[in-house]
């Protein structure tokens, strides 16, 4: 599938914007993919020495009309810090924003 420039430019925008919510340094943001949400790689420093993350723009109508984006959005990361946890996957570890 061949992403629409004008909502990856869209998306990317959003992505930068959200970026300023992380205290990271010397950021660079990498276009992925735009499926069911758009992601984006991210080289960065982090305070706590990470340099690579992802960042996933979430839909906000993805989950259904009448999901709060906010709850659905908390609970995938609920899963992933569960999962990393309590089994052997290698599981991304959720990194949140400072405010």
């Amino acid at each position: 599938m061949v992403p629409d420039r004008r909502r990856v430019a869209r998306m990317r925008r959003v992505a930068v914007r959200a970026l300023e919510a992380y205290p990271l340094v010397d950021r660079e943001l990498r276009f992925i993919a735009d499926e069911e949400n758009a992601t984006f790689g991210v080289a960065a420093r982090a305070p706590d020495g990470r340099d690579r993350f992802l960042l996933r723009v979430h839909r906000p109508v993805r989950h259904g009309r009448d999901v709060d984006s906010s709850a659905a959005v908390g609970s995938e990361l609920g899963w992933l810090t569960a999962l990393r946890a309590e089994t052997d996957l290698l599981v991304p570890v959720p990194f949140r924003t400072t405010r």
